[in-house]
């Protein structure tokens, strides 16, 4: 090779520079050369006579005797990046290679530096290279970085990806036997690799499908969607390339620490703020998408999944997942989860656009299952592939018109009561809601499976028709009040409930199915026929948005029946507080604590205009705080779909990024220990992901050492203790559940653990910004205000009250 050989030293002390000369000059092999652009240094006596170092020497000088040509390195060694970049070229030598930078970073000023600043600083560095004509080439084996003992023990788990860390020993041949390995290691796996060096000089096109996917998202989306991806060897490249280029576009790059992690994040974005999603994930990880891959088809949310897969015709490849076994598409079909399988090369566009055209056509995720050839397949030529919906139709419905008549005169004209129980309306939807409701005299509640949707709260006014959340656990006394009079439903004469947009599903009622049909009037309005229940008085299929403007353009109704109406919902609009809610016992109650809790949201909404989303985990305490706790606007419900424990945690750390305000989270010790931590995957969102947290995320976990809704079916409906299967251990020290303060990335990241509730504290944990904080509550499991047993509690009574205890 006649390139001379450059090492570049970074550093403001001489004696640095001489040992990492002194480490390689220690090589006496005559297949290489090594100048030094100072004086020689003379070598520590410790170093030459030390046995492991001499060891090391001679195992360098075999691996270069056997390599074929003469390798001339020259050390140059200067203060800064702009002098050392100054001396390169002035070098008189024809042609010159930088391969390795050694950065000096002992000084203390480096103690808080992360890795991804030191990262930034080589590719600065190596910009600067390129604006000079000044060749290099860069491997993982060529940027090494030393730091103080002292520093690393301040962050011992540091990352440092792209660069070699190194910890700088006050002994000379730990030093320079380090740099010596680092520097051979560099030749054989860089410099004198030919496949190495066949990789580093050919010029790479891109990967087509990683850039067919970014074009894609971007003519359909913009920079307004979210990827998320978990690598494999398989996938990386595709990766790399897909993250800089989403980037640039300053879409949201968020990792997830698992594909369920990923998907929940996915779900969430789309069920808020209708975000589409691209998610890569490596070989046979498909189910690792858990019961959230059925959400995302249940909600329709558009994204796209590349998943990675073995070879055709390969002999049980590992991980794959389509061999004479299995096959992976099978469980796609059954799923209703359309799919593409891209593993011909030939034919890879034409898949592609298959793809996109499933995109367009069909709500929710569409899965791209592709081999290794065409992950990795790199194409510069002109491709043809649309990404525009070409087969666009408005979708028509044909409207039911005499049963838009019934209902509008139900709403106008009968002697009734109504129920609305909203589902995931958008804004628009809620307000033209909020609008009918106030004329109409209609009663508003959530739904367990999309709280806030019509919030108790709207622009911190209080809405008075608001009345609480229905579900199949933690519906509200108030609601139940409302159906029922002497603890019996009112007759179908004399009430309605409208369910918007929503299936009727179990979990959003605690009603049988024969309650249903028999003993309630329902009015249901839903676009999807399919989802039209069997048991609807009135179905009006059709989409929601188109509901609400009919009737906003016809609610006419009766003086005598409105002010009726309003009498009934102002006696039943206030939360009823519950007997344990008025006692500071210890450890608390769950009614005590989300009575507290609610008190202190209350006032900042109203006070300070305080707007928060809600995440609840499935459990005890999630569900009571989605039914005790009023919120500011639309939430997420771990009970949606599957019902999967930790579904909203896992969630709640991607909101942490892409929420517009702040994330308030509800979990229980079930879910918190049934899936992974979202601290680290936290940390390095904040680190790498160039979306900053700008509010306060804060994430109650409830500690009472029971999967406690579980427990309360036993102990309520079955009348028996749940034993074993019930419990789980929250030892305090064992968890290390410690209170600390930390700061990262100029965000706060706090853990705090609150035996008793302090209304100050609390306010000022939850306002403070920006913070992400983690509260650990312990709590007593009691049962209270899950099941529709609770209608009858004697602690929801007021005084002499007792028209529900039947």
């Amino acid at each position: 090779m006649s390139d001379t050989l450059i090492i570049a030293v970074l550093t403001d002390n001489s004696s640095f520079g001489y040992g990492v000369y002194s480490a390689i000059d220690s090589i006496n092999s005559n297949r290489l050369t090594v100048h030094h652009s100072g004086t020689r240094p003379n070598r520590s006596p410790e170093t030459t006579c030390h046995p492991n170092f001499n060891a090391i020497a001679s195992k360098a000088n075999a691996f270069l005797d056997n390599q074929e040509k003469i390798t001339e390195v020259r050390i140059i060694s200067e203060r800064t990046a702009t002098d050392l970049v100054g001396k390169l070229k002035d070098i008189d030598e024809k042609k010159i290679l930088v391969g390795m930078v050694i950065v000096d970073k002992i000084g203390e000023r480096s103690a808080k530096q992360r890795g991804s600043e030191i990262e930034n600083e080589l590719d600065i560095f190596y910009r600067r290279l390129e604006e000079n004509d000044i060749d290099y080439e860069r491997s993982s084996y060529s940027d090494i970085v030393f730091i103080s003992e002292r520093n690393w023990l301040d962050n011992p788990f540091r990352n440092a990806i792209d660069y070699r860390l190194m910890v700088m020993s006050p002994v000379p041949w730990i030093f320079q036997a380090g740099l010596l390995c680092q520097f051979v290691n560099y030749l054989q796996h860089t410099r004198l690799n030919k496949w190495a060096q066949r990789r580093l000089k050919s010029p790479e096109g891109k990967i087509l499908l990683g850039d067919e996917l970014v074009k894609f998202m971007e003519f359909n989306h913009g920079k307004n969607w979210l990827l998320s991806c978990y690598t494999g060897s398989v996938i990386s490249s595709l990766i790399k390339q897909v993250e800089h280029d989403a980037e640039i576009l300053d879409a949201y790059c968020l990792r997830g620490l698992s594909e369920h992690g990923m998907a929940c994040g996915a779900f969430i974005n789309w069920r808020l703020y209708r975000r589409s999603y691209l998610i890569i994930i490596t070989s046979a990880m498909v189910d690792e998408f858990k019961g959230t891959l059925a959400n995302l088809r249940q909600s329709g949310a558009k994204g796209l999944i590349v998943c990675a897969d073995a070879k055709p015709g390969k002999w049980f490849g590992f991980q794959g997942t389509i061999d004479t076994e299995s096959d992976i598409r099978n469980i796609l079909n059954a799923r209703n989860i359309p799919f593409v399988y891209l593993h011909d090369n030939d034919n890879k566009e034409q898949d592609l656009q298959e793809a996109f055209g499933l995109y367009h056509k069909t709500a929710g995720p569409v899965v791209i299952i592709a081999t290794q050839d065409v992950l990795e397949s790199r194409d510069n030529t002109q491709r043809t592939l649309h990404y525009g919906n070409r087969l666009a139709t408005t979708e028509t419905f044909a409207i039911d018109e005499a049963s838009m008549d019934e209902v509008i005169e139900l709403i106008n004209e009968k002697p009734i009561h109504l129920l609305w129980q909203c589902g995931a309306l958008t804004e628009e939807e809620a307000q033209l809601t909020r609008e009918i409701a106030h004329k109409g005299g209609i009663a508003l509640c959530e739904a367990l499976s999309s709280p806030g949707n019509i919030a108790r709260y709207y622009r911190g006014k209080r809405l008075d028709n608001h009345i609480g959340v229905l579900g199949q656990y933690g519906s509200s006394q108030e609601v139940f009040e409302f159906l029922h009079t002497n603890g019996k439903l009112n007759p179908k004469t004399a009430q309605s409930i409208f369910f918007l947009k929503g299936k009727i599903g179990q979990i959003d009622s605690p009603f049988s199915d024969g309650a249903n049909e028999r003993k309630l009037h329902i009015v249901q309005i839903n676009k999807q026929r399919k989802h039209i229940a069997p048991f609807t008085d009135i179905g009006l299929c059709m989409p929601v948005l188109d509901f609400l403007k009919k009737i906003v353009h016809r609610i006419a109704v009766e003086p005598e029946i409105l002010a009726r109406r309003w009498e009934k919902i102002h006696r039943h609009n206030r939360p009823r507080v519950s007997a344990f809610g008025l006692v500071p016992s210890l450890p608390m109650t769950p009614n005590y604590f989300f009575h507290e809790i609610n008190k202190t949201l209350e006032a900042l909404i109203e006070n300070e205009a305080y707007d928060y989303v809600g995440m609840y985990d499935v459990g005890h305490c999630g569900t009571l705080a989605t039914r005790n706790i009023s919120r500011t606007g639309p939430g997420y419900s771990g009970w949606y779909g599957r019902g999967s424990m930790g579904d909203a945690l896992q969630a709640t750390g991607f909101m942490a990024f892409t929420a517009h305000t702040n994330v308030l989270g509800f979990v229980g010790d079930g879910a918190r220990s049934i899936t992974s931590d979202i601290l680290p995957g936290l940390l390095e969102n904040l680190e790498n992901s160039k979306k900053p947290i700008e509010h306060n995320v804060t994430i109650f976990f409830f500690m009472n050492g029971a999967f406690s809704l579980i427990n309360s079916y036993q102990e309520r409906i079955m009348f028996k203790p749940g034993g074993r299967q019930m419990m789980l251990i929250n030892d305090q020290e064992f968890m290390n559940i410690k209170e600390w303060q930390r700061e990262f990335c100029g965000v706060g990241i706090n853990q705090y653990l609150m035996k008793t509730y302090d209304p100050e504290r609390v306010r000022s944990i939850i306002t403070q910004k920006p913070s992400v904080n983690f509260i650990y509550v312990p709590l007593v499991n009691n049962n209270d205000g899950i099941s529709i047993l609770d209608i009858g509690n004697w602690q929801y009574f007021d005084g002499g009250d007792i028209s529900v205890m039947h």
